[in-house]
């Protein structure tokens, strides 16, 4: 059980209440149409990090398309539903609980130098844009 004066509290109260409205049990419909029939989709080998995952969905369906994939969360009650789901002992996907501005647990898990892939589900949004290769990351701030 999460210590009831950690940041982290009130998210894993949510996700044990099941008062986390915007699960849909299944991986957003727009990123799994995007990833599999889009010409302009990112392809495997990659390594993909999904920053607040949540139950875990988007990572396993990234994992299930070929992908080296880390999902992040905050809340411990959402990591632990996300490998219970989609299992815990795969080797192309890793569970973490951490906060993503925490770049000494994001470093102590490897992930100081980790690509991601943003996404917006948005109907107007643009398609996903692999990282570039030394882009400051939450770990990794930019410098003057």
């Amino acid at each position: 059980m999460t210590d009831p004066s950690s940041p982290a509290a009130p998210w894993d109260q949510r996700y044990r209440d099941g008062a986390d409205a915007w699960e849909l049990g299944q991986p957003a419909p727009p990123l799994e149409r995007f990833l599999r029939h889009h010409a302009l989709a990112p392809k495997p080998p990659a390594t993909v990090l999904v920053p607040g995952c949540g139950r875990g969905h988007e990572a396993a369906l990234l994992a299930d398309l070929g992908f080296a994939v880390t999902g992040l969360d905050f809340s411990a009650e959402a990591i632990t539903a996300a490998g219970q789901r989609h299992g815990a002992a795969r080797p192309e996907l890793r569970w973490l609980q951490a906060d993503l501005f925490d770049a000494e647990a994001l470093a102590a898990a490897g992930l100081n130098r980790a690509a991601s892939m943003a996404y917006s589900s948005t109907p107007a949004s643009a398609p996903s844009i692999p990282a570039r290769a030394g882009r400051p990351t939450a770990a990794t701030p930019a410098t003057p």
